[in-house]
Parts: structure tokens; sequence; C-alpha cells
């Protein structure tokens, strides 16, 4: 029968897990408890134990001191380790160490008894002592590690040839081709995590015996395949398995994105394979539609459709706060792509940047334009990285509902003289409107009023009135068939050789230009 030391600061967990498991059913006695590293290293020395089940923060000696220790006069002892950190420094040095599990807590039973009985059949086994003892979860992540090294140039062929042996790297095979999976958000917005991508790729049959499986950093599966046959019979086999693979995530409703590089006869190769499978998740964005691209599915051409961004609508729509109106019209647009036969995937890229910049020209005379800002730049960084056409138009769709959400807290969060004066301005446009007058109706001071205003607004009262002004006077000249002049004065520009030069400063046009283009 086996040993085992139970090591934990809280005493609940300790005896917790005596009582909890049966252990003379899995072939185990407990015969030691300790609630710090100290205690429990003075029990191994006097009676050691063949397994070691620790926390791993601890007063006066860490688990992973623990395990230091003990491991230097016993490397056969197994060691389970729970803790309440689900932290990778911690799983990396226990790993370095040749632990056997790390259960976070609270602990599940389940896993736990499992993994005593790995340890349990690994013990029986053993018929001597050695010196050291490799981890098969600690080869798999250094496995991993060299073939994601070895796809993204970071490591010679030389190097990786000569740790496949030991790793067991197919690297003497005459056929090569690199796949990729990447989960894409559902309509919740959620992306399947890159466990279950790998998951499901080993449940495949026959997958195991043709790749090489791992994830990248970004979360995508890979997939490196390799085999003897000839090439035809090859791909052959390498569709059909693929094939299996995104019909068992269309079955179970996981939405992914394939991409399949371009086959290659030697190891040295792979890596051009893999980077021809990387850069094919792009042209999702031009063929939505699809759910794998190979390399035969990509025509480009120098020359693309160009779409017309219909700035003064968007203008009008942020203005009127028309959440509606806006999701309808970036509706119509992406609809609009998907019916013609577009090759450059950044155009569907351009069309929401273009969106984006209309909307913060916007919304610069509706609060102030530091506001959201931290939320924009991610908007913006994480762009070039969308390759799900649904995705780019939920995202853009969530940015217009973000500023409304936050316009409609501000409004109710802010000073309600100041939403009176804001309401009043926005319906007496045409008349003349000055913070003094503001400041008689609601017998404030106008200096006082004015430093209210920008606080509440972000931006002072002349700009406020000036901004909204050419708006209201934007969407009169594409909407009406009125004279300059009698839009001037319906926006409060009583004289019109005023308004032309403050229009012409804020648009960049002058009004008939505006009107004609």
């Amino acid at each position: 029968m086996h040993t085992v030391i139970l090591v934990d600061d809280d005493p609940f967990i300790v005896d917790g897990l005596n009582v909890l498991i049966d252990w003379n059913a899995l072939g185990l006695e407990v015969i030691g408890k300790a609630h710090n590293g100290v205690e429990a290293y003075a029990l191994y020395q006097k009676r050691p134990a063949d397994i070691i089940i620790t926390d791993i923060k601890m007063p006066e000696m860490s688990g992973i001191e623990l395990i230091e220790k003990i491991k230097a006069d016993n490397a056969q002892c197994k060691f389970i380790i729970l803790s309440g950190f689900n932290d990778f420094e911690y799983v990396k040095e226990g790993i370095r160490l040749g632990i056997d599990n790390y259960l976070t807590k609270p602990v599940n039973m389940d896993e736990l008894q499992d993994t005593l009985k790995t340890a349990t059949e690994i013990l029986d086994k053993q018929t001597k002592p050695a010196s050291f003892s490799v981890n098969t979860d600690e080869l798999n992540i250094l496995l991993n590690t060299i073939l994601y090294r070895c796809i993204t140039g970071k490591i010679s062929i030389e190097e990786v040839i000569s740790r496949a042996d030991l790793l067991n790297i197919t690297v003497d095979s005459s056929n090569y081709l690199v796949a990729l999976i990447r989960g894409i958000p559902n309509q919740d917005g959620e992306i399947v995590s890159e466990d279950v991508l790998y998951d499901n790729c080993l449940k495949v049959p026959n997958i195991i015996e043709n790749a090489m499986i791992f994830n990248d950093l970004s979360g995508d599966l890979v997939i490196i395949f390799h085999g003897n046959l000839d090439p035809s019979g090859f791909l052959s086999v390498t569709g059909e398995l693929l094939e299996k693979l995104t019909a068992r995530f269309k079955a179970k409703r996981i939405p992914i994105q394939a991409t399949i590089g371009t086959l290659v006869s030697s190891f040295r190769e792979v890596q051009k394979s893999y980077v021809q499978a990387l850069s094919l998740f792009d042209y999702f964005l031009v063929h939505p539609s699809k759910t794998v691209l190979k390399p035969g599915d990509i025509i480009t051409q120098e020359h693309s459709q160009p779409f017309d961004i219909d700035h003064d609508l968007i203008s009008k729509l942020v203005a009127e706060a028309d959440l509606e109106g806006l999701n309808i019209y970036i509706d119509t647009l992406f609809n609009s792509l998907s019916m013609h036969s577009i090759s450059n995937p950044d155009i569907p890229r351009i069309i929401v940047m273009e969106i984006f910049i209309q909307l913060s020209r916007t919304k610069n005379y509706m609060l102030d334009s530091n506001e959201l800002f931290l939320r924009e730049i991610k908007f913006l960084s994480e762009l070039h990285g969308v390759t799900d056409i649904n995705d780019l138009k939920r995202r853009i769709k969530q940015v217009f509902a973000d500023l409304f959400k936050h316009i409609s807290q501000q409004n109710m969060d802010m000073n309600p003289i100041i939403c009176e004066i804001i309401k009043h301005l926005q319906t007496h446009l045409s008349e003349d409107l000055s913070l003094k007058k503001y400041s008689v109706k609601y017998n404030i001071n106008p200096t006082y009023l004015g430093q209210l205003f920008k606080k509440e607004t972000g931006i002072s009262f002349p700009k406020y009135l000036n901004n909204y002004r050419i708006e209201k006077a934007k969407a009169l000249l594409l909407e009406s068939h009125d004279k300059t002049a009698n839009i001037a004065k319906k926006v409060g520009y009583s004289d019109p050789n005023y308004f032309y030069r403050t229009f012409k400063k804020y648009v960049g046009l002058s009004p008939s230009d505006f009107k004609k283009r």
C-alpha cells in the first residue's frame, strides 16, 4: 500500500480530504497531515511518503519549496498541487519540478481521485529507483513550444531535428501541410476556448496518427499533417480528416474558421505552409459564407469596387440619437458588400474605419472628445485582428450603442439647468442665443454658468452652439431646397457671410460645395 501526506494551511481542507476520499479503496494510506511546508518536510523525513498532496501558498515554506526539497531526496515521489491561485507561473514552476497534476480550489474530487489512481499505477510499475523522470505534461508543453518556435522561425530546423526522437516529432515524411482552426464569436459574442478546439480535434478518428497538433500563442489550433503517400493521396486523406473535424464543430454548433496552407515536401518548409495558412484568415472578410479557405480559393485583383459611405446620414442619425436607423444603415452597407465580388479583405475594415472616424467627428459636439477614449482605442487596436464579417459588424454597432448609452447616462447625471439650456438651444437655433441671456433667465452669474456648462459637457458653450448649428445646417443643406442664406438664418446666423466662413472652418467646404458633393 502506498502512503500519502496531506499539506494545507487550511485545517478544514486537510481534514476534509482525509474524510471524503476512500483511501483504502485506492490502495493508499494517509500517514501524516501538515499545515505548512516545514511541518510536512519534518513528517517526510521521519517517514517518507509516496504521494504528497500540497497547497502552494503556505507560511514558513511554500509548496514549491517543499517539492524541491523532497525531489532532491526522492525523484520518484508523486506530487499533486492544490491552489486557489490559477496562476500559470506556479504551473510552470510545478511542471519544471515534475508534478503529477495541478488542481484549483474548490477541488474536483473526481479529478483528484483519477489523478491518485494514475499516480498509484505509475508507482506500482516502478521496480527500481530512478534519478530522473520526465512528466508527460512537461513533455507536451515542451513539444508545443518547440513546434511553435519552428513554424514561426524562432528556432533552427537543425535544433528541432536534434530533439525529434525525444519529443516524437515527425521530421522525415515526404509531405507536410499546415491547417489552422480559429474560434469565432457566436451570436452572443462568445468565442470557444482553445482547449475545446484541441479536445475536439483529438476526438477525430485517425487524426493523431497523421498530424502533430497544438495551440499557438494566439489561441489558433495548429495541425501539421504529415505522410508519405503521393501528393494527391496525401491531400485526399488530409481533406477527409479536415471535413470530419469541421463537421464535428458544426454538429456541436461551435463557430470556427479553418485555413489550409500549401503542400510542402519537407519538414524544413513547414513554416511556409503555416505562414500561408495564417494569411488566409483575412480573406474571410470577403468570403463570409465559407468555413474553410485554401490558397486556390483566393483571387486577388488590383482594383476593387469602391463603396461610398454616407457620412452626412451618419452625422444626422448620430445627432438624432437614432440607434435603430444607424443599425439599419450598417446592415444595408454590409449587405451590399456581400453582393459584390470583393477580393481585398482590407475594404470591410476601411469601411468600418470611415464610419468610426465620422462618428468621432460628429460626437465632438455632443460630449467631451475624451469620453469613451479608452474604449475607442481598444476598438481600433483590435480592428486588424477581426476576420469574421459578422463580428466586424457587431463591433461597430456596439460602438454606437456604447456612445448613446453614455450620452443617455450623461444626460441623466447632468446638472438640470444645463440640460434645460441644451434642450432650449436645440429647438430655438434661429434665435440670438448667448450665455448672458441664459444667466439672466436662470439668475446665475454668466462666468460661473460658462464654467458649469464646460464641466458638464466637456466643451465651452460657444463651441457647443456652433457645432450644433453647423451639424443642423449640414442636414438642411442635404434635405431641403432652401437657399443657403435662409438655412443660415434658420440655424441662427443672421449674417450669411459669417455663416459661410464658419461653415467652411468647421466642415472644410463651402455650403455650396458641400451640397454638390
